[in-house]
């Protein structure tokens, strides 16, 4: 295939249309499949070399990954090019769908039966939805654009744009079955139990990433200050439970993507104290494992595979514009490059197009965006082999 290099490229096939209109799904650690491997959630939109405005839409739909045909279902005005709308499959499941709307002047999540069209919306966005797809957790959409536009939406100025820390506005607990929210705690609350270091008081914070846990009762989210010019932002990496108690991770740092692997167990690109490398750490507590450095040297997107044996990782372009996708066993200590894919160069890094792997159900293969091709779409690959070659000593 034009734009892989590193391996067979009849190992990778579109599973999206090429009928001149670009496919992509976004994030990497959302449910984006059918238990049944059939269906694949995707937006669809007219132009992939610029930002969003508040009238472009987003058609989300499915793909039937055995015809190729793509099914639509809805359509938001609220979405960008790193996550979408959001979207994803409730509870892990393959009838209803979560996702964010633009209506009425307000941000809102819509439930929806992809299948009936059934469809109710809620008071607020969602951010997160827990896996048992009882709750959402919601934060504000336009003071995450205002801080990266990849993964905020344009369509309404922040109320709390020239407030650095507002007692009113931070992160509310949404029930998606009964539609009931509560607040859980404010920013100031998160300055108050979060930030201690005095250079860092008082200045504008955001919530950027947020992800239940995979019993549903706890979130760990990223608390990061808008940077000043010439200046890169700092990281506080945080979690609660569904009450809103607040227990502070690590001190200003850096933080990036993560993946859950249990109930307490986070695997991350971040400083947990050693350098920058791929750690496992635990929730509620100071404990860590590293991994080597010189498997890890960048950042990249981690995501455990189903059976927590393994995990994948896209990283960003290297000189030449690939990208490498990793493969890590957990048994052996082993890693490779599965592929490199070409990512080329795109005129805002907000519009980029990381590749964000996602592994199948199968446990064997995985999705991923790409825009080698010369157009976004989504693509497959099986690693079956390369998952017993790591594997055996």
């Amino acid at each position: 295939m034009k734009g892989v290099m590193g391996c067979d490229s009849e190992r990778i096939k579109r599973i999206s249309p090429e009928d001149g209109k670009h496919y992509f799904f976004g994030y990497y650690d959302i449910a984006s499949i059918t238990p049944d491997d059939r269906y694949h959630l995707t937006n669809r939109v007219e132009f992939m070399d610029r930002l969003q405005t508040p009238d472009d839409v987003s058609e989300l739909g499915l793909i039937d990954m055995e015809t190729g045909e793509f099914r639509k279902f809805a359509e938001t005005k609220a979405w960008n090019f790193q996550q979408g709308s959001l979207m994803q499959w409730r509870g892990g499941g393959n009838t209803e769908v979560v996702y964010n709307i633009f209506e009425d002047g307000e941000y809102r999540s819509v439930v929806q039966n992809v299948w009936t069209g059934e469809k109710r919306a809620l008071e607020y966005p969602i951010a997160n939805v827990s896996p048992d797809g009882k709750w959402g957790v919601c934060v504000n959409m336009s003071r995450i654009f205002d801080f990266r536009p990849g993964y905020g939406y344009c369509n309404k100025k922040d109320p709390w744009y020239d407030v650095n820390v507002p007692e009113d506005d931070g992160c509310r607990l949404l029930n998606l079955e009964t539609g009931e929210s509560k607040f859980l705690f404010s920013y100031k609350d998160m300055e108050e139990k979060l930030v201690s270091e005095p250079e860092f008081k008082g200045q504008k914070i955001v919530i950027n990433h947020i992800n239940f846990n995979t019993s549903s009762d706890r979130f760990v989210f990223l608390l990061r200050n808008f940077p000043e010019p010439g200046k890169k932002w700092g990281t506080v990496m945080a979690s609660s439970d569904l009450d809103g108690n607040l227990y502070q991770w690590t001190h200003y740092t850096v933080c990036s993507h993560y993946h859950w692997k249990d109930q307490r167990t986070l695997l991350i690109y971040a400083d947990c104290g050693e350098g920058l490398t791929i750690y496992e750490t635990e929730d509620l507590s100071s404990k860590y494992k590293k991994y080597s450095v010189e498997y890890f040297p960048d950042d990249i997107h981690c995501n455990y595979s189903p059976d927590r044996e393994f995990f994948i990782g896209d990283g960003y372009p290297a000189e030449d514009g690939y990208r490498d996708i990793y493969l890590y066993c957990f048994k052996t200590d082993r890693v490779k490059s599965l592929c490199r894919v070409y990512s080329p160069f795109l005129s805002d890094m907000d519009i980029r197009c990381d590749n964000h792997v996602r592994w199948m159900h199968d446990g064997h293969s995985f999705t991923f965006d790409g825009i080698h091709e010369g157009f976004r779409g989504i693509y497959k690959m099986d690693i079956a082999e390369d998952m017993k070659e790591l594997s055996e000593d």
